[in-house]
């Protein structure tokens, strides 16, 4: 009988551990912090996977000598949204050397409740 009751739990714990993996997927939200070389006013644009988008102003003094060599604003933004959850999964800097314009760009993700 005991043995029986052990087959029986560890059967249960290991059914609960399928279901948990099947239905248990994170499901996380994405978004995209980027600067560019080609503006004239210093901004950092702000995609969402919802769909949001906003432009953050940046202040001129952050962006000395560029927002390209100086990623300070881009930073203070990015620990700004740590602290609601995001996370950077990946960074790029984009160049053209044809035109002569750059761009970073930080991938975050964070995962939905």
């Amino acid at each position: 009988m005991k043995k029986l009751s052990q087959t029986l739990l560890i059967i249960l714990l290991l059914s609960a551990g399928v279901a948990k993996a099947q239905t248990g997927a994170d499901v996380y939200e994405y978004a995209t912090i980027a600067s560019t070389s080609i503006t004239a006013k210093p901004a950092l644009y702000v995609s969402f996977s919802n769909g949001e988008y906003k432009e953050v102003e940046v202040d001129k003094n952050e962006a000395k000598p560029c927002m390209l060599v100086n990623q300070t604003a881009a930073l203070k933004y990015i620990a700004q949204m740590s602290k609601e959850g995001w996370e950077v999964i990946n960074s790029q800097i984009n160049s053209n050397a044809f035109s002569g314009t750059m761009s970073w760009c930080y991938f975050l993700k964070r995962k939905l409740k």
